[in-house]
């Protein structure tokens, strides 16, 4: 029974995975996310359609046994794409370079051993390797390094998210979680996926059923990582990397000049009730550079751009909530007319700089 599920689900992942590659390939070539991730299915497909095939042929020896391990080195590919498709949504024009030549070394690692242990065997002794597993002892040697490397790939990819979040806030006054969010899911769901695979390989199970927990698992990964990757493609802004003020010429005279220009533009012009506004935009409205602007934000507040612009809209606020109205103003309304863009980011920031709700910081003040 469990075998007639899997290649089902396996008949159905592979008809996905090929689509899913096409699509981005021919759809959004021009995209390198697009590429990185649509090579990052067809690895996938690779794996299961050989293993559906081996499911299908296992009766018919002689074939079988010449593809019964073509899909091995292909699952040391999986770490690297998902690690660079995070890195390509991220990074401003990012290309692949040789020197990412050297991700490959496990996958020609593993496509080394697989060919030297057994394909260039004749079908004797390959019937004797699979006959006698002795191919999968030498796979238990594996399996620690690879995903070792698997999550390795998946935490340097989370971290590449988290410090991309930090840089943005040089740059943003506003940080949309949605997009963010959803580079997250792509790690957590495939770092959960792979992680239930891992542990379901030492629980005491029927062999059958591991593997039907395994594909339904990647299946419905597949789709949701399709889904949003072509309803939200985009990161919402791509910041450059952070700023670098060690060779600035700026001395502290021409920091407090500054500085007061930017003061008084924030106040005058109350800037800060743009709930989209970015450093381009402080900049077209003083003539200051952005990254001085960054410069003497984050060396005379001692903020990054986007606490430095909160801060001004808690000031709002806090007149707001000290004239608040309960029958007629909600707290959504003073978030909007504060200059935020959501009712969560303004509790949040509320809460960051003054270390009380809105609610409470009312009732204290009534």
């Amino acid at each position: 029974m469990y075998s007639k599920l899997i290649d089902i689900i396996n008949s159905i992942s592979c008809f996905q995975l090929a689509v899913f590659s096409f699509f981005l390939i021919h759809k959004g070539r021009k995209k390198m996310s697009n590429i990185i991730l649509a090579a990052f299915f067809l690895v996938q497909f690779i794996v299961i359609l050989n293993y559906l095939l081996v499911s299908i042929f296992e009766k018919y020896t002689s074939f079988y046994i010449q593809i019964a391990f073509i899909y091995y080195p292909f699952v040391f590919l999986w770490g690297p794409l998902i690690y660079f498709y995070v890195k390509s949504q991220v990074t401003l024009n990012f290309k692949l370079k040789y020197a990412n030549l050297v991700h490959l070394i496990p996958f020609v690692f593993a496509l080394l051993f697989i060919v030297s242990y057994y394909y260039v065997s004749d079908n004797e002794m390959k019937l004797q390797i699979i006959n006698n597993k002795l191919i999968y002892k030498k796979f238990f040697y594996f399996n620690f390094p690879y995903y070792l490397l698997l999550f390795g790939y998946n935490l340097s990819a989370l971290s590449t998210i988290i410090k991309y979040q930090q840089n943005l806030k040089n740059y943003c006054s506003f940080v949309e979680k949605r997009n963010l969010i959803y580079l997250k899911f792509v790690l957590f769901g495939y770092i959960l996926a792979c992680l239930i695979t891992f542990l379901t390989s030492f629980a005491n199970i029927p062999y059958q059923l591991k593997m039907l927990t395994s594909f339904s698992l990647f299946l419905a990964f597949f789709n949701i990582l399709f889904y949003k990757a072509m309803i939200e493609p985009y990161v919402i802004i791509i910041p450059e990397e952070k700023p670098k003020y060690l060779s600035s010429s700026l001395d502290n005279t021409e920091i407090q000049v500054y500085s007061k220009t930017i003061e008084s533009s924030i106040n005058v012009q109350k800037l800060y009730l743009n709930p989209t506004l970015t450093i381009s935009d402080l900049a077209e409205a003083t003539g200051i550079p952005e990254k001085t602007i960054s410069q003497v934000i984050n060396q005379q507040y001692n903020q990054n751009f986007f606490s430095f612009i909160n801060s001004r809209r808690v000031e709002e606020a806090k007149i707001l909530l000290n004239s608040f109205d309960q029958n007629k103003t909600t707290m959504l309304a003073v978030a909007f007319d504060s200059g935020f863009n959501s009712k969560t980011a303004f509790y949040d920031a509320f809460k960051r700089h003054t270390r009380m709700t809105p609610t409470e910081y009312r009732k204290l003040k009534a």
